[in-house]
């Protein structure tokens, strides 16, 4: 939500799909990329993009 003095503006979004790579143990210092769509919506319009993030593989705590 963001509010100016425009007024208030609600902005949506949610995932639509995510995936990630282990990598390779070869390179044990490269980040484990997590890449998702995702779908936002804003003053009654629909969009869709594409969300990205990378960890350090020492950082995630595997179950």
């Amino acid at each position: 939500m963001l509010e100016s003095e425009l007024g208030i503006t609600r902005i949506e979004g949610g995932t639509v799909f995510s995936t990630f790579a282990l990598g390779l143990p070869e390179y044990p210092r490269f980040p484990i990329p997590f890449q998702g769509g995702v779908r936002y919506r804003w003053d009654g319009e629909e969009t869709d993009g594409m969300l990205e993030r990378s960890s350090m593989r020492d950082k995630i705590i595997w179950k």
